[in-house]
């Protein structure tokens, strides 16, 4: 018995045992035979439990970061970036009214903890239209729509979420919409994952260019999150303003940072390392092609045209302060270097 007067059964069992005589008993043509109702919601609370972090705005564990954003963390406050989204305009986020009342190096991207655990405590009120549950921070933003809803609820069910300008959200009922044709549907393949556009409508999106090409929403997601905003155009035609405004419209993210090839550690590393070896047909250094002094005849000189080539002076029969040379590649290819004209 728990400090409620609550009687859990099985407690003193251990647990996977308890919820396999809990399953088997529930399973039994659909009847919670001789368990009370408390017990069967404390039963249900155990067997639904998260098993690590939660955020504190959904009530959702990290997940996928292209659908909930990053998931940041400082002390005891957890949520993902996409509940905590800025508004440009007036600092506000996806949640309503959260007050952006920090520095960016502060809190959460400016959102300060203390105002995050007041908006939580409003949202607690408000009940998923999807999941039932309390704590739905969203709201449709279409007039007279009362709908609230978590943000996971609200992508399985079909909602949108917009981050640009005002960062509103609709329910399935109201959201944007496009009118893709069922027969051309039927009839594509996405370009991006080269697999059937099964689904409807809310599943797959419809570029405004290049003869109106379908991909699957996921698809458009992850390529928006690897090629950022810098990256991110039409995967057809390379159109950087109707692709990316629609793309916004239907609710796609695209971060406002490097593309993710450029944020890997030493990405260009290879870029910065001067060639370092004599391509000459024979080398004539005593220490090999691998070696060469800082001057003088063993000195090694690169192309003057493609860089990618050397050779130590003495192995081209260059004199011991000669400053330019253009390999055998590049003089066959008639870009050899041009003497100035005086």
């Amino acid at each position: 018995m728990n400090e409620d007067g609550i009687t859990c059964v099985g407690r003193e069992t251990p647990d996977w045992k308890g919820k396999q005589w809990l399953m088997r008993i529930v399973n039994r043509k659909g009847k919670t035979e001789g368990l009370s109702n408390p017990v069967m919601s404390w039963w249900t609370a155990q067997m639904q439990q998260p098993s690590g972090p939660v955020c504190r705005m959904c009530l959702q564990e990290p997940g996928d970061p292209e659908k909930l954003g990053e998931f940041l963390q400082r002390d005891n406050l957890r949520i993902h970036y996409f509940c905590l989204s800025l508004c440009s305009a007036a600092f506000q986020i996806l949640s309503s009214g959260l007050p952006q009342r920090g520095r960016a190096s502060d809190g959460f991207h400016g959102f300060l903890p203390e105002d995050i655990k007041k908006e939580t405590s409003r949202a607690a009120r408000k009940t998923c239209f999807v999941c039932k549950k309390k704590g739905a921070a969203i709201f449709c933003q279409k007039e007279r729509c009362r709908r609230n809803f978590h943000l996971p609820c609200g992508r399985e069910r079909g909602c949108i979420s917009q981050f640009f300008g005002e960062y509103k959200s609709f329910c399935e009922k109201h959201r944007p919409t496009q009118d893709i044709q069922p027969e051309k549907r039927a009839e594509e393949d996405c370009i991006l994952c080269c697999e059937s556009l099964s689904g409807g409508n809310d599943d797959n999106i419809q570029s405004p260019c290049c003869s109106r090409m379908i991909y699957h929403r996921k698809c458009i997601q992850k390529y928006a999150h690897s090629s950022a905003k810098h990256f991110f155009k039409c995967p057809q035609c390379n159109n950087r303003e109707e692709f990316p405004k629609e793309m916004l419209r239907m609710g796609i993210h695209i971060p406002d940072r490097d593309a993710a090839w450029e944020l890997e550690p030493g990405a260009f590393s290879e870029l910065y390392q001067r060639h370092q070896h004599c391509d000459a047909p024979i080398c004539l250094y005593k220490d090999g092609r691998d070696n060469f002094e800082n001057e003088g005849r063993w000195g090694l000189i690169l192309c003057t045209t493609c860089g990618s080539q050397g050779t130590h002076r003495s192995c081209s029969s260059l004199r011991s302060n000669s400053k330019k040379w253009e390999c055998a590649e590049c003089i066959s290819t008639g870009s050899w270097v041009l003497p100035s004209v005086l």
